[in-house]
């Protein structure tokens, strides 16, 4: 697919990032903040993301090229390796916060377009928050053991979870942030689609 590419590549320039349908430009919304002169690196399977960019601070971005019935997947029995790499994400100390991972869903194959008429969603505003209620599913699932591993990560408890040491206020405060009104947390501010 077109993410596969860019995952086999040993150095990247920020700029070079354009394998999102055109006309978006040459770096997607929320990469182009990271500053064009940012070296993007392919990652290896133990680290965050398909591709770090270097800087200060340190930015991930994972890539996914899902459709609909993929992103409905990551709920359930077909989404074990999603949510497990995601928590391998959450329990990496190189993730300082939340906010320096970003995960791009192509929006080529949701929205609907000359090039895919029937795509599933008529805007991105759509596809984001159907996203995002996928997230809310592995985000309140105590099964999957979300919370327990942003509370394990010092970093990120002290970032998202504003220091919450005890368990129970620090559970307290990101069921708050779960369940904020459209999706309006840092949470769910990791969903991009281009």
């Amino acid at each position: 697919n077109q993410f596969s590419n860019h995952r086999q590549s040993a150095n990247l320039n920020a700029l070079s990032i354009n394998r999102f349908s055109p006309p978006l430009g040459n770096i997607p919304d929320g990469l182009d903040d990271i500053g064009a002169d940012a070296v993007a690196v392919a990652l290896s399977n133990n680290n965050i993301g398909d591709i770090r960019f270097n800087g200060s601070p340190v930015k991930f971005a994972e890539l996914k090229s899902f459709a609909k019935g993929s992103i409905t997947g990551i709920t359930g029995s077909r989404g074990v390796r999603f949510r497990q790499q995601f928590k391998a994400y959450l329990e990496n100390d190189n993730l300082l916060n939340l906010s320096d991972l970003s995960y791009f869903f192509d929006a080529k194959k949701l929205v609907v377009s000359t090039e895919f008429p029937n795509a599933p969603f008529d805007n991105v505003d759509e596809a984001r928050e159907f996203i995002a209620g996928k997230f809310k599913s592995i985000y309140a699932n105590p099964d999957y053991g979300i919370f327990e591993t942003i509370f394990g990560n010092q970093q990120l408890r002290s970032t998202l979870l504003m220091n919450h040491n005890d368990v129970d206020e620090a559970r307290g405060f990101y069921n708050t942030l779960v369940n904020a009104s459209n999706f309006n947390s840092d949470l769910y501010k990791i969903i991009k689609l281009q």
